[in-house]
C-alpha cells in the first residue's frame, strides 16, 4: 500500500476545479472535480475528461448495493447504488462526496472499472466486499486508489459509530483515536475511514492500494459537508476507460 504524495496537480477551468490522472496508454482516466455551483454542472466534465458523454450518476444511499452498468443505461433513469462498476469504454462512472471517500478500482487489464461511495455507513455494512464480490477479476490484478476524503484528525464520531465497528470486528479499532486520551469513558473518537477501507480490501486479496493525502476539509478544491454549513454541493469523482 502506498501513500500517494503526488497526485496530479488541480487546475482550475471554467469555474471547475479539477485533477485528472492517466494510465496505461491513455486507457484509463480519473477525475476529481468540484462543482461551483450545481450538481447540474456535472455535464460539463466531459470536455476536462475528454470522454464524450457525461458521466453516470446515481441517487447514493449510504448502503451497500453495487450494480454493474454500461451504454444500455441512460442518464435519466432513477438508481439507487453506491458503487457503479462497468467493462464497457467511454462510459464513465461517477459519484458525489463531500467528505465521503470515492474509492476507484481497476484491473490490471483495463477491461473492467468500479467507483464506490462510502461513508462510515456504507464501510460498515460492507460496500467494498459487495463491490470486489461481483467483479469479473481476480484480487490480485486489481489497483485501488483511495481519493480525497475527510482525514481522520478532522472527523469527529461518537460512541454509535465506535461500537458498531467494534461489534463487527475488534481489528477495525486501528480506525479510530481517542478524542480525550486519558479519558476511560470516551464518547467521542477520531475516524479514520481510509485505515478502516484498507483493512477490509487487504481482507478480500487487494494489496496494490494507493491512499491519496488530499483532505477534503483542509482543501479549498473539495466540499467539506462538515466545514462549509451542511453544503449541498459535492465533489465529483469520476473514472472511465478511454476509447481505443
Amino acid at each position: 500500500m502506498s501513500q500517494d504524495k503526488n497526485t496530479p496537480m488541480l487546475q482550475v477551468k471554467d469555474g471547475i476545479a479539477w485533477s485528472s490522472h492517466r494510465d496505461c496508454d491513455n486507457s484509463l482516466a480519473w477525475v476529481n472535480a468540484k462543482l461551483s455551483r450545481t450538481e447540474e454542472e456535472v455535464t460539463d466534465l466531459p470536455a476536462v475528461s475528454g470522454f464524450s458523454r457525461p458521466p453516470l450518476l446515481v441517487s447514493q444511499v449510504h448502503g451497500k448495493r453495487a450494480i454493474e452498468v454500461g451504454h444500455e443505461i441512460t442518464l435519466d433513469e432513477h438508481i439507487e447504488a453506491d458503487a457503479l462498476w462497468t467493462t464497457d469504454r467511454d462510459f464513465p462512472i461517477a459519484v458525489m462526496t463531500a467528505d465521503c471517500m470515492p474509492i476507484f478500482i481497476t484491473s490490471d487489464q483495463m477491461d473492467c472499472i468500479a467507483i464506490i461511495h462510502a461513508g462510515w455507513r456504507g464501510l460498515l455494512s460492507g460496500i467494498i466486499e459487495e463491490t470486489l464480490a461481483q467483479l469479473p477479476c481476480s484480487m490480485d490484478s486489481l489497483r485501488v486508489c483511495l481519493g480525497p476524503h475527510i482525514r481522520q484528525d478532522r472527523y469527529q464520531v461518537d460512541a454509535i459509530v465506535y461500537e458498531a465497528f467494534m461489534e463487527e470486528d475488534p481489528k477495525y479499532k486501528v480506525g479510530f483515536k481517542p478524542c480525550l486520551s486519558n479519558n476511560p469513558e470516551q464518547t467521542h473518537w477520531w475516524f479514520a475511514m481510509d485505515k478502516i477501507a484498507i483493512l477490509k480490501l487487504q481482507s478480500c486479496g487487494v494489496e496494490n492500494i494507493t491512499n491519496t493525502s488530499y483532505c477534503s476539509y483542509d482543501d479549498e478544491h473539495f466540499f467539506s459537508y462538515r466545514k462549509e454549513n451542511n453544503t449541498k454541493q459535492r465533489t465529483v469523482h469520476l473514472i472511465g476507460l478511454c476509447s481505443v
